[in-house]
């Protein structure tokens, strides 16, 4: 089973997405599950369908994150793309425009999909390492957890209460996390926080 959130305004849409990945997963014999999207805690998902906005950077390359089973894809209008900047990176990806027919909706699902099973049988992918965002992707759950926490302005004390976890085991998570990021100085992850849209 694969848990599946759509952040999307308009309702009619939403809908009809949802009533399309019923009946695309049931002929891929997947189960699938709706959840909540959460901005801050989107782990649970294994794929997630939300609106294009302004920053962009936040769809980074590399498209199977969570141990190489989350994809994040951009709903929009076609005339939305030729308004952003594009990170070189993210080119690739696959957008759903609101204006998509039913076929191409299936041929766009397919192009999820199926790189998808590819990944998971491989192992590999290809992967962006001169993006922050796209590095952030790769942190594991709970270093991502510790980064967000940061990023709210929780003390390392504070998020191993949070998370009853002991000090030196966050303290070295978040060490683990920042060199994954590239940072040596808690300046560098400070600035990614303030600038990130990840979070």
């Amino acid at each position: 089973m694969i848990n599946i959130s759509i952040s999307e305004s308009n309702r009619y849409f939403e809908h009809g997405l949802k009533k399309i990945l019923e009946s695309y997963f049931f002929y891929q014999n997947v189960k699938i599950n709706f959840t909540s999207y959460d901005k801050s805690f989107a782990d649970e998902s294994w794929l997630i369908f939300r609106p294009l906005d302004e920053r962009i950077d936040n769809y980074g390359c590399h498209p199977f994150i969570s141990n190489g089973q989350q994809r994040v894809v951009p709903i929009c209008m076609p005339e939305d793309l030729t308004k952003m900047a594009m990170r070189p990176c993210i080119r690739n990806t696959v957008f759903l425009f609101r204006s998509d027919s039913v076929d191409t909706l299936l041929q766009k699902l397919d192009e999820l999909w199926n790189p998808w099973e590819i990944n998971n049988r491989a192992g590999l992918y290809d992967e962006c390492t001169s993006c922050e965002g796209c590095s952030f992707q790769q942190l594991s759950y709970n270093e991502k957890r510790i980064i967000r926490y940061i990023g709210m302005g929780f003390s390392i004390s504070n998020i191993s209460r949070i998370l009853k976890k002991n000090v030196k085991t966050v303290s070295s998570q978040k060490r683990s996390a920042m060199k994954k990021l590239n940072m040596s100085r808690n300046i560098d992850l400070y600035r990614f926080l303030i600038h990130s849209a990840q979070l």
